[in-house]
Parts: C-alpha cells; sequence; structure tokens
C-alpha cells in the first residue's frame, strides 16, 4: 500500500474523488500492479464506474471515461465503497486534513 495527499485545487468533491481516483490508478499502473482493490468512500464515482448510476455532467464523464480507460489497462480490479469509519478510508481523511491544515498555514489562514 502507497499513501499519497495532494491539492487538486478548488474542485467539486465529485470531481476531487474522480481525480483522486485517477491518482491512484496511475500510481499502482506505474509500480507494475496488474490487480487492484480501490478503495473510495464516493458511492457516486465508485457506482458510475460500475455503470450502477448514469453521469449527467460533462466534466464527471470525462473523468470517469479516463478512470475506466487505466481500469481497462488491468488484469483485474475490484471497486470497494467502504464506510467512512474504514481503516483506510479515515486514514486518509486524517492525512487530508492535516494536508489541507498545513495548506491553511502557508496561506497565513490558520
Amino acid at each position: 500500500m502507497k499513501e499519497h495527499v495532494f491539492y487538486n485545487g478548488i474542485v467539486t468533491n465529485n470531481v476531487a474523488e474522480y481525480k483522486a481516483i485517477i491518482a491512484a490508478l496511475k500510481e499502482a499502473i506505474n509500480l507494475g500492479a496488474d490487480e487492484i482493490v480501490l478503495f473510495s468512500d464516493s458511492k457516486l464515482a465508485i457506482s458510475q464506474l460500475q455503470g450502477k448510476y448514469k453521469i449527467k455532467s460533462a466534466n464527471l464523464k470525462q473523468l470517469n471515461e479516463e478512470a475506466k480507460e487505466l481500469l481497462s489497462s488491468l488484469k483485474s480490479y475490484k471497486l470497494e465503497n467502504p464506510r467512512r469509519e474504514n481503516t483506510y478510508i479515515s486514514s486518509v481523511d486524517k492525512m487530508l486534513n492535516k494536508f489541507l491544515d498545513s495548506l491553511e498555514k502557508e496561506q497565513g489562514n490558520g
């Protein structure tokens, strides 16, 4: 397992979730993975990637297509939408909150 936090800029939560998924997929592929389990607390993104939910936003449609293209390059994958209490999700939340706090301090807002 590899951990990485990055700034997406000022975007909607759904766009941020897709960008994080795409970044994780690219990193896994760059590390040579051909089988993955992807955990995301975004029910929308996971359900759209699984074809369960329609995509109305053109922006999300483009991100969805990019993620699906990356997924198609893998031998196998599993998409998981665990509850926020999940160890992986709570760990990511803590890392992200710490990162965002440091950004606020850098900008003089904290």
